[in-house]
């Protein structure tokens, strides 16, 4: 499971934000379609090891990235995550601005 938080400068949460989760050989992201964040700034991918047995529990590198409602990417860190059974990857992100109402 990949959790983010997205937050603004003053830790405003960022409801207008989704979380997009890719790898290299484009197995996530032809099945998994971003996640929009809840009310409180909070996004959440599940990766089930029966779906993607190549990369839970493997060594694929995954690439997490946020993009806001127009599309934009406006998070993107330069490290990579495994996905192991039975853990959970958190982070946060502080975006800049204002949140858009959603």
């Amino acid at each position: 499971m990949i959790q983010g938080l997205f937050v603004n400068e003053t830790g405003q949460p960022r409801p207008d934000c989704s979380l997009v989760a890719t790898d290299a050989g484009d197995v996530l992201s032809s099945k998994l379609h971003p996640q929009r964040a809840n009310a409180d700034g909070y996004a959440t991918l599940v990766l089930r090891a029966q779906e993607f047995p190549t990369v839970v529990g493997g060594t694929v590198p995954i690439f997490i990235s946020v993009i806001d409602s127009t599309g934009s990417q406006v998070y993107a860190p330069t490290a990579s995550i495994t996905a192991k059974a039975g853990t959970v990857a958190l982070f946060r992100a502080v975006i800049p601005g204002t949140p858009l109402s959603s």
